[in-house]
């Protein structure tokens, strides 16, 4: 402990007793001098006062006899004596808005009382900063665009009046964005004093600065603008006013009754206006010219930093204190829930800076700082704190005046997308909860229809539904395969939608009829050299039964009945010559496969026993065919150690090589393979194997994400989901599931997730990898919980809870499915269940958990653990959500803001809506 003052000693209680508003028993005050420390006891008992100074300073505290004093840490000599008398009346002191009362809050804090609701319409909004020169003000400029903008396009809307106010008192920005002939005589400054110190009755000062401030109004796209400058210039005042300041924000925060004064005088100014929104410009820094306004649990708050070491610092502090804040028990019954959740707008950043460890490393700090997370079971804990990233612009740089500022930001300023999205919340009214019967019945009946059909799904190889779904490796094979045949290897991970995209095939049963469907534009010529080319599907799923079967075999029948041919070809028929090839080493598996798809096709053997005459023979016919390949894995069980079922698999993969050497070769072939069989079978080149296919990998982006999911909806007839999903954008579709799930996990106005983010998010893993059965199972378990409930609410088919409810039924689905998948993740499950529950806490150490170096490698290649290779400690290995609840993992403290960070860096700056 450094004492170098009296002053540190008052900082030091002060920091015991939260500013002194919380004393021990048997104090009733305190009080600091430069040489005394002044402490009445309600009692003659002196020993509170004793046990606090001792508790407090330690080996600086002295006491012998009646003499006590605190010794600063230059000399023995140097001391403030410690005077106690007796004083049975209670300090009456209570905590106020203010850094010096709130920064010094513990777990149980004395708060401020609850001002009351706002009345009136406006709405209060301020931009912080820790530093300044991090893009505030224009961040604030960017908000005012946003609203305008948004509001030309909200149905019924109407010219909005925004009442601007600088209350910056030693930097003002926002008042020298506007010409001094342009600006009201009035300013914040004269606002404080004559609120303060009112000389007529508060409404009359209130009308008085309204009628000024309107006299200059500003028209921007419609909408009026007001401002309140900081300073004003007239005759005799100017910016002297500034370092004359009589009043202060925190002079109006001391009142005994009115603690949040500063806000009400706004939020009145605002409402004398008829203003929709105000719109604060803040001091930066740990000032008491900001933190009235600044802890007011009744308006939203944007955070404005740069990712800079010295600016993450700043506002981690700040957050830091805004979360302890805002978890204690006393905060959420005096002014509820999530009343002092701040938004964190981070500028300046660009591509290049994302891949630093400098962007990552703030990202979780500024999480970290404001989480929320008690224990790991709340799953919407991801979400304490919003981050909002802007791009570099250089234009931004040199806004000039008000009206270049504002052409500059709707030209230049890439968080403006970020910034309409939150103004359409804002312009959205409220959403009343309750539900008429006939709601509830409808949308009771959609999440049972959507159950009904996303339990079918689930498995594709039931192949329920018969309409395309466009996918991006359908829509690569349709664009660049109109005329040219495709000699395709399409990967994918189980669950990817290998076995959906087959059916999908199977269905069009002929390649016109797929191109069609898929929207290519063809030619008169391009039709009729497609008029024979088929669709043949070879082996399927072995668990491909209804209507899935029925496609594949329906495409069979189709070549066989058009072309006139016969063919013995059939599953079981080739069970059982692959069984006797694979038993016999002596197998030549290229012409194994070629004979294969000879019986295929029909030819007769004895005339048609190669690629070349297969090729003669569909000539002589005038047909073409593809050739497509789906569950291999049920076929090839132990392809990583039966070198034979290599072989074989080697062999299938390289046929596209050998048709692609005939020429005008009628034969196409598309083989779906799971991405690990790949790995075993391509030891060599693997890179250069994987980046050829590409295109066609079975990767679901957030594009194909939400395509899936509307998609879901619209086989289920749910009535938003009525217009075709090919022609149809990522953000028009986003709007449309809204109805589904909601804009947020709670009303639209409230600081809940985005629903969307917040769902992709969660079925990533954290190489943002996604699989088509987790999309469909969420869809599954999300409406199960919903139509078992008893009450919904009107705006959506899935209700918050039953979402978050589902994460853990499709974490468990995951892991059962993975483990049948990846042996490796089969064998440490085994190993985890003897494991220590203690050490399954994320992160974890691989020793702790029983991986060996090999096991470790493999589960991190598969996506299913994370190494953060910039942690040096053995704790640095991360599980998905994904994955966590169906292996028993629990979140240790601080773990989830950097599962955060890790999956942001790995998915990027996402679109608004996703």
């Amino acid at each position: 402990m450094n004492l170098l003052s009296w002053l540190d000693i008052e900082r030091v209680l002060a920091s015991e007793t939260q500013n002194f508003t919380k004393l021990p028993e048997g104090i009733s005050s305190i009080r600091t001098y430069s040489d005394a420390i002044e402490i009445d006891t309600i009692s003659e008992d002196r020993s509170p006062a004793y046990e606090l100074l001792k508790k407090t300073f330690g080996s600086h505290w002295r006491q012998e006899g009646g003499n006590a004093q605190v010794f600063l840490s230059y000399s023995s000599h140097s001391a403030i004596d410690v005077i106690i008398n007796q004083d049975a009346e209670l300090d009456a002191r209570s905590a106020k808005p203010l850094w010096k009362d709130l920064g010094y809050a513990d777990e149980n804090p004395i708060l401020p009382k609850a001002p009351e609701p706002f009345s009136g319409k406006s709405r209060v909004v301020a931009f912080h900063s820790f530093k300044g020169g991090v893009g505030r003000t224009t961040s604030l400029l960017t908000w005012l665009m946003a609203t305008i903008r948004q509001s030309h396009k909200s149905e019924g809307s109407r010219p909005l009046r925004i009442l601007l106010v600088d209350a910056d008192l030693e930097a003002p920005g926002l008042t020298y964005l506007f010409k001094p002939i342009d600006r009201p005589e009035v300013s914040w400054v004269q606002l404080l004093e004559a609120t303060h110190y009112p000389p007529v009755d508060s409404h009359n000062v209130i009308r008085y600065f309204s009628d000024e401030v309107k006299r200059f109004t500003k028209h921007v796209m419609g909408a009026e603008v007001c401002l309140l400058p900081a300073f004003s210039v007239t005759d005799h005042m100017d910016m002297s006013q500034l370092i004359d300041i009589s009043v202060r924000p925190e002079h109006l925060a001391r009142g005994l009754d009115q603690p949040w004064k500063c806000t009400d005088t706004l939020q009145k100014l605002g409402n004398s206006l008829d203003a929709d929104l105000v719109l604060i410009d803040l001091r930066a820094g740990l000032s008491e010219l900001s933190s009235p306004l600044l802890f007011d649990p009744r308006l939203e708050r944007f955070l404005v930093t740069t990712l800079s070491e010295q600016a993450v610092q700043g506002t981690q502090f700040i957050l830091q204190k805004m979360s302890a804040l805002a978890a204690t028990t006393q905060w959420q019954q005096r002014y509820g829930n999530d009343t002092l959740a701040p938004r964190v707008i981070a500028t300046f950043i660009t591509d290049e800076f994302r891949k630093t460890d400098r962007y990552f490393s703030g990202i979780e700090q500024l999480k970290k700082a404001y989480d929320l997370t008690k224990d790991d079971e709340n799953e919407n804990a991801a979400d304490s704190l919003e981050i909002i990233e802007g791009e570099f612009s250089s234009a931004m740089l040199h806004i000039g005046d008000w009206d270049n500022a504002l052409r500059v930001i709707e030209k230049n300023n890439p968080l403006l997308e970020e910034a309409e999205e939150w103004a359409k919340n804002f312009l959205l009214p409220d959403l009343v909860s309750e539900l008429t019967h006939c709601q509830k019945e409808t949308t009771t009946n959609q999440a049972k229809k959507l159950l009904e059909l996303s339990d079918r799904l689930v498995f594709a190889e039931k192949g329920e539904s018969d309409r395309l779904l466009l996918t991006d490796p359908l829509r690569e094979l349709a664009q660049r395969h109109i005329t040219k045949l495709p000699l395709v290897v399409s990967i994918g991970a189980k669950g990817a939608g290998k076995t959906f995209n087959y059916i999908q095939l199977c269905r069009r049963k002929s390649w016109l009829t797929f191109l069609k469907e898929s929207h290519v534009t063809l030619s008169n010529e391009d039709e009729a050299q497609l008029n024979k080319t088929f669709i043949l599907p070879h082996i399927h799923s072995e668990n491909a039964e209804g209507e899935a079967l029925s496609a594949v075999l329906g495409a069979r029948d189709h070549y066989y009945k058009t072309t006139k041919t016969q063919s013995v070809f059939s599953y079981s028929r080739f069970d059982d010559q692959l069984t006797k090839a694979l038993s016999d080493q002596a197998t030549d598996w290229s012409q194994f496969w070629e004979k294969s798809i000879i019986e295929l096709h029909g030819a007769n053997p004895s005339e048609v026993s190669d690629f070349a005459s297969l090729t003669l023979w569909l000539q002589e016919k005038k047909v073409r065919t593809i050739t497509i390949f789906d569950g291999i894995e049920d076929h090839f069980k132990t392809v990583s150690s039966d070198k034979a079922q290599a072989s074989a698999l080697k062999a299938l993969i390289k046929i596209p090589n050998r048709l692609q050497e005939i020429r005008n070769c009628p034969m196409g072939i598309i083989t779906l393979i799971r991405e690990d069989y790949i790995e075993a079978v391509v030891p060599q080149n693997l890179g250069q194997f994987r980046s050829r296919y590409e295109p066609y990998q079975l990767v679901w982006d957030a594009d194909a994400f939400l395509r899936l999911t509307y998609w879901t909806c619209q086989q289920a007839e749910l009535d938003f989901a009525d217009s075709p999903v090919e022609k149809m954008t990522s953000s028009e579709i986003s709007a449309r599931l809204h109805k589904l799930w909601g804009l947020k996990l709670g009303k639209p106005t409230s600081r809940e997730a985005y629903t969307v983010r917040w769902v992709y998010a969660a079925l990533c893993d954290l190489k943002g990898r996604l699989q088509a059965r987790d999309i469909v199972r969420f869809l599954k378990f999300s409406s199960f919980e919903t139509s078992k409930s008893t009450s919904t609410i009107s705006d959506r088919v899935l209700s918050p809870m039953a979402m978050r409810k589902a994460m853990t039924a499709c974490s468990e689905g995951k892991v059962d499915e993975a483990k049948k998948e990846f042996a490796v993740l089969g064998d440490w499950i085994k190993t985890l269940s003897s494991v220590d529950p203690e050490h399954k806490q994320i992160p974890f150490s691989a020793s702790d958990v029983g991986l060996e170096s090999e096991q470790l490698e493999r589960l991190v290649e598969f996506g299913i653990i994370y190494e953060d290779k910039r942690k040096n400690e053995s704790k640095r290995y991360y599980l998905p959500e994904a994955y966590r609840k169906g292996l028993n993992f629990t979140m240790a403290r601080g773990g989830r803001p950097r599962v955060q960070a890790m999956l942001k860096e790995s998915l990027g700056r996402l679109p608004v809506d996703i």
